[in-house]
């Protein structure tokens, strides 16, 4: 009986830790699914509301106003699900490196909380703002808008993907020391992170550029979060 206790443990150890690991990968597919739709709402939506002129931008926020809200609801929902996710390979990843892996997800984080706050922003201020500029337009306000809008440019497209490359670069190089991460989904992280970094550093001077590299990094995000889910479960039948 006594010798039976540390197996009937270990047994218990192994269950609950596969029990984990495959609740971990169910969050990083329903991560991956908010990904693919804030993707579809920039590319359907947002788009209109982030480019052109402020007279047609204010007039498609106007006219729109609850699917331009759903919009920037789903993006703020796919900011929480970056967090989910990293929070998750944190503990997923090699315990060797859990420390500094901290502090990667806080910088991730940080990222996370300013594109939240952009968001936040998007739907609660310029709707009222650009309301009001439609009912009462005058240059003062016009440049307060454009004020914001150049705040808001910064957060968004250098301030914040940077945050997220930096930690996601600390992630990479951990999975590439974790057993159970494949060699190629490591270089595949490594790649989502150089497109995100090298698209926050071209802003500066081609704005097109710069969203071609965004809609790169997150067509192979999502995947590759996808398949970050299947080796999870995969190590779990192990």
């Amino acid at each position: 009986m006594a010798g039976r206790l540390p197996q009937m443990n270990s047994v218990l150890a192994a269950t609950s830790q596969n029990a984990r690991r495959m609740w971990f990968a169910w969050v990083l597919r329903s991560s991956a699914c908010l990904h693919g739709l804030a993707g579809f709402f920039m590319l359907f939506v947002l788009v209109h509301v982030l480019r052109g002129d402020w007279l047609m931008r204010t007039q498609f926020v106007v006219q729109n106003e609850w699917l331009v809200t759903v919009s920037w609801s789903s993006m703020l929902l796919s900011s929480l699900g970056l967090v989910c996710s990293f929070g998750i390979l944190t503990f997923a990843l090699n315990k060797q490196f859990r420390f500094i892996l901290h502090w990667a997800w806080l910088i991730q984080l940080i990222g996370s909380s300013a594109l939240a706050l952009h968001y936040v922003i998007q739907m609660v201020l310029y709707p009222a703002l650009m309301k009001y500029f439609v009912h009462m337009p005058t240059s003062a306000l016009l440049s307060h808008i454009n004020e914001w809008d150049d705040l808001l440019s910064h957060l968004a497209t250098v301030f914040a993907p940077s945050c997220l490359a930096i930690g996601g670069f600390i992630y990479t190089a951990a999975m590439f020391y974790t057993p159970g991460f494949s060699r190629w989904l490591s270089w595949w992280s490594l790649l989502v992170w150089s497109l995100l970094l090298a698209g926050s550093v071209v802003v500066h001077w081609s704005l097109s550029t710069f969203s071609v590299l965004l809609g790169l990094t997150l067509a192979c995000y999502v995947p590759w979060l996808w398949k970050a889910a299947k080796e999870l479960m995969l190590s779990c039948s192990r």
